[in-house]
């Protein structure tokens, strides 16, 4: 009789999760077929109510909720946190954030929620120091990272913020809990011998940056992001990965950055499925063949030659040295690029040029 009223009451359970479900993706419909800001504002708090009176329970926590489009449920990998996470974009193009953590409590046997509030406001600068829910500065969180220090968790979480009509941003931050108060930001990022309390990259919004959690290798790589111009340092939305990547790395209890890094996607020696590559032929036809996915060092002289090898391509203003002939290409051991630095005022490659010829000049 036991055995057939916990089954009675496991079934029942899962009833009510459907149905509350079910209403969730309802809302979720009307917020985004919705065109006016304070009727999507107002719908969101209700999204918020039935988060709050629904996600109480062991069985509530883990359930999927995969009918409910448009709104993100993504939980800790020790399942002890679980984030649910939207945004509305107003008539001006601008975006409000809104955001629920759930968590479960050890030593009171029960959920606790948490609400984090955005003001709303895509101008203001997202704050260096700590924030608590109440002080928000709104985003989309899709990864969570428990790392342990100082035998206490910390949720190391990735996310973006469309902010406004000229640029984006993508940032690392952390969560902590004590009792019921929720802290984000933590003296756990170390750019060299600076510390940060979270780490937050501003680009351009007409170009996409990446920014990955790589399990397998413990580290957080990202694009490395520089100005389309260096007369542009000082304006952010100028700002556009540059084709070199950087990554924290968990290390000594801390995230450590690391710059210039080789980004692959598997380690050396995996196996990766084969590549349909397309070409043309002598007669200008399409076709087709199948080549060996691999990752090739582009700095490796021994690599082998195939199509598949990525040539850098080099700038039309590059000197011929005088042991070239006419017309014969630059190859890449011949050409030394000019050391940039990632500080302010940074010299283009063709600025180098220009100076080395009037250098020359003058001799």
């Amino acid at each position: 009789m036991i055995f057939i009223f916990s089954g009675l009451s496991f079934s029942q359970g899962h009833s009510d999760l459907m149905t509350i479900e079910n209403e969730l993706s309802q809302l979720a419909v009307q917020l985004r077929q919705t065109q006016e800001d304070v009727q999507k504002v107002e719908i969101s708090k209700k999204i918020i109510g039935k988060l709050k009176t629904s996600l109480n329970s062991k069985e509530a926590f883990d359930y999927p909720f995969s009918k409910v489009k448009t709104i993100g449920f993504i939980t800790s990998p020790d399942k002890r946190i679980r984030i649910v996470n939207w945004n509305i974009e107003k008539e001006d193009f601008s975006n409000q954030y809104f955001c629920l953590i759930f968590r479960y409590d050890d030593r009171k046997k029960e959920y606790i929620s948490y609400e984090l509030n955005d003001d709303g406001d895509p101008y203001a600068v997202i704050p260096e120091d700590y924030v608590d829910g109440s002080q928000w500065y709104g985003a989309l969180y899709y990864k969570i990272i428990p790392i342990e220090k100082n035998n206490k968790t910390i949720y190391t979480v990735l996310g973006y913020d469309a902010k406004n009509k000229t640029s984006h941003i993508k940032l690392i931050d952390a969560i902590t809990f004590s009792g019921n108060k929720v802290k984000l930001g933590s003296p756990i990022f170390y750019n060299k011998k600076k510390v940060q309390k979270r780490v937050i990259m501003e680009h351009s919004k007409k170009s996409v940056m990446s920014l990955k959690y790589d399990e397998g290798r413990g580290k957080i790589v990202f694009d490395h992001l520089s100005p389309e111009n260096p007369i542009m340092a000082e304006f952010r939305e100028f700002y556009v990965p540059d084709m070199s990547y950087d990554s924290y790395n968990f290390e000594n209890g801390r995230w450590e950055l690391h710059e210039d890094i080789v980004a692959t996607n598997t380690e050396k020696g995996e196996k990766q499925p084969a590549l349909k590559v397309y070409d043309m032929n002598k007669k200008g036809e399409m076709v087709s063949s199948t080549q060996k996915n691999v990752w090739i060092d582009p700095t490796d002289k021994n690599a082998p030659a195939g199509s598949n090898i990525h040539t850098p391509a080099l700038p039309d203003a590059v000197e011929k040295t005088k042991k070239q002939k006419k017309n014969q290409p630059v190859t890449i051991e011949q050409y030394q690029f000019p050391k940039t630095s990632k500080k302010k005022n940074v010299q283009s490659s063709y600025e180098v040029i220009l100076k080395n010829k009037n250098k020359k000049k003058k001799k």
